[in-house]
């Protein structure tokens, strides 16, 4: 079964674009999953070739470079060619230190310079082909943050050691210093016209003019408060994005200085810019690509096809819409719409600015309702306006997870569980059988029973919700992270719990250290229940776990670490629950699978940075009997 018939979504907002190229008719994007392009001036992108088509991949591009029909890339797996406007690509590192990134590039007189982290800079005269050190005067293990060239004077901006100029294509090297701060770190060089900019770290823009021998410190009140974290020209502009958002231009080489207009977030940082005919584009942190045709006074996005960084933690369906529910991440919180057809997700979350966090997201009948950290929230009209949900609702709850069965609807929460009959509209608190100020993680039915995982274990109801009892036998007693149902047969997911150790001596770091979870299957609807371990990683967190007819998905990830949280893959059982496979599409690794949704033709995941994806179940019939 081929990884091809998952479908990408895209999903809300857009992704972290490191860096933009134009040449000719095309504009290249690299972004954290590869390289992007559009030949459509921003209106539409595509993934461009083998380093970027990769589906959920997680190749990361740094830099782009159009030098006539030649497209460079600098990426996580070194520096890439392409001659047919990114279809293929190879991979140009011969010559060059496998353990250096290169951080510059450019050309002058059909000499290619690449400036290396800890590695110098190297040379290549067959196109990138093969490449070897440049020259001497260079520190041992310079760390090159930048090239720039005006005429055939070659600029290198170092970490720790400022500027350094070659006349000579890289042969020898001398410091160029006059003017600048002792000791100064160079993050970017820029030319603007035939002058060189030098952005010093933590001291501001300094300024060569043409023909000059001495740097001057271009005063502007720009960066009073913060710190530059982006600086680049293209012809007569320059830019400079600030860290924490906003972003600067200048039209005559950094002496005035005016803040980019509306349409640009106010809190997205600017990475790169660059321009194809009078057309602006700049690319940002985690809010995508936009566009000026205005020099910067009016901005417009251009995300259609590209991928989504947000965290996707729920989805929901209401006749052909699909809804997603992201958290907090870069300023994209909220609830997003994806008509039928549509190619973008548009914000339908008037009367949610304000909330500080969405939990879960879920459709009854034609109301869509979003579990907050405060209570539900309901929309009647598709997301066009919500409202808090009627008396008795569960504030100031956490809602966990919200179930709807029929015109029953029920709501886990940090508070035990919730119960409405009216599709979410009012809700009345559920007491009998539960233990007061129990979590509830996941609810779920099978037949006429519905299952809830708590954090004292799993209950069951065989009233809709009304009353509820525990499950003892054969399970333990520990929190349920996530629970499906299919026919007779029930999968849960058993979080163990963490502790703290101390390691080594009395000043030894303190260790948080967390027992991998096990997932528990029952056969005959929750009588009896065994531990499932065949084909399963040996250590492993829960996520999220979802049944089509007798197949099972459990969406694994690592056990918690300091580091944080890495996606297993995708598991897959065909036999009910007993055993499991990771092959093809299931296993994507480095991906977080936060939320399944089973519609009636299709099986909707949403992810941690990956946007949301669609697998037919027509595949499934086909593959998994």
């Amino acid at each position: 079964m081929s990884g091809a018939q998952w479908v990408n979504l895209g999903g809300p907002g857009g992704c972290g674009i490191e860096s933009l190229a134009a040449s000719g008719s095309y504009l290249y994007a690299g972004t954290h999953f590869g390289i992007y392009l559009s030949s459509d001036d921003g209106g539409n992108w595509t993934a461009a070739g083998a380093v970027g088509s990769a589906a959920l991949g997680n190749v990361s591009v740094y830099g782009l470079v159009a030098i006539g029909t030649s497209l460079f890339a600098r990426t996580s797996r070194g520096l890439f060619l392409s001659m047919d406007n990114g279809a293929t690509w190879m991979s140009i590192n011969s010559g060059l230190p496998e353990d250096s990134r290169v951080q510059g590039f450019l050309e002058t007189g059909s000499i290619l310079f690449a400036g290396l982290s800890e590695g110098g800079v190297y040379r290549s005269t067959d196109n990138g082909t093969n490449w070897f050190p440049a020259g001497v005067g260079l520190p041992e293990d310079a760390d090159v943050l930048s090239l720039a060239v005006i005429g055939r004077d070659l600029f290198a901006g170092l970490y720790e050691g400022g500027v350094l100029l070659s006349k000579d294509d890289g042969a020898s090297w001398t410091a160029f210093n006059t003017g600048l701060p002792d000791d100064p770190n160079l993050k970017q060089l820029a030319v603007s016209g035939k002058n060189l900019i030098a952005h010093v770290f933590l001291d501001g823009i300094y300024l060569l003019a043409d023909g000059g021998e001495t740097w001057k410190k271009i005063e502007s009140d720009m960066t009073e408060h913060t710190e530059i974290g982006f600086l680049a020209a293209s012809g007569q502009i320059l830019m400079a994005g600030l860290e924490g958002g906003s972003a600067y231009l200048s039209m005559d080489g950094g002496g005035i200085w005016t803040r980019a207009g509306s349409g640009l977030p106010e809190d997205a940082d600017v990475l790169c810019f660059a321009m194809r005919g009078s057309r602006l584009f700049v690319g940002t942190f985690d809010n995508g690509v936009f566009w000026s045709d205005d020099l910067g006074t009016t901005w417009t996005a251009a995300n259609s096809g590209l991928p989504s960084e947000a965290s996707i933690i729920g989805i929901a369906r209401i006749g052909t819409d699909l809804f997603a529910a992201t958290r907090v991440w870069g300023g994209k919180a909220g609830v997003f719409l994806r008509a039928e057809g549509g190619a973008g997700w548009e914000p339908v979350d008037s009367g949610l600015q304000a909330i500080a966090e969405i939990c879960c997201l879920a459709a009854a009948g034609t109301n869509l309702l979003a579990g907050i950290d405060q209570g539900i929230f309901l929309s009647g009209d598709r997301g066009q306006s919500w409202a808090l949900a009627g008396p008795d609702r569960p504030d100031p709850s956490r809602v966990n997870c919200i179930e709807a069965i029929g015109t029953l609807v029920l709501a886990g929460t940090s508070e035990g569980i919730f119960r409405s009959t009216n599709r979410g509209r009012s809700w009345s608190p559920v007491t009998s059988g539960l233990p007061g100020s129990i979590g509830v993680y996941h609810i779920a039915s099978l037949g006429t029973r519905v299952f809830a995982g708590t954090s004292e274990g799993l209950y069951v109801s065989k009233d809709q919700g009304a009353s509820w009892t525990p499950i003892e036998a054969g399970l333990p007693k520990n929190s349920v992270a996530s629970l499906a149902a299919n026919g007779t047969n029930l999968l849960v997911g058993i979080r163990r719990g963490g502790s703290f150790a101390e390691i080594g001596e009395e000043e030894g770091p303190i260790i948080e250290i967390w027992p991998p979870d096990i997932l528990y299957l029952s056969t005959d609807g929750g009588k009896s229940w065994t531990a499932v371990t065949e084909g399963l990683p040996d250590k492993f967190s829960t996520g999220d776990l979802v049944a089509i007819g007798s197949v099972f998905f459990a969406a694994l990830q690592n056990p918690y670490t300091k580091l944080g949280i890495h996606g297993l893959g995708l598991y897959v059982s065909r036999d009910g629950g007993a055993s499991w496979t990771s092959g093809e599409p299931w296993q994507q690794t480095a991906v977080v699978f936060n939320c399944f949704l089973l519609g009636e033709t299709a099986l909707f995941a949403g992810t941690a940075g990956r946007g949301v994806w669609r697998l037919p179940l027509s595949a499934l019939k086909k593959n998994c009997p």
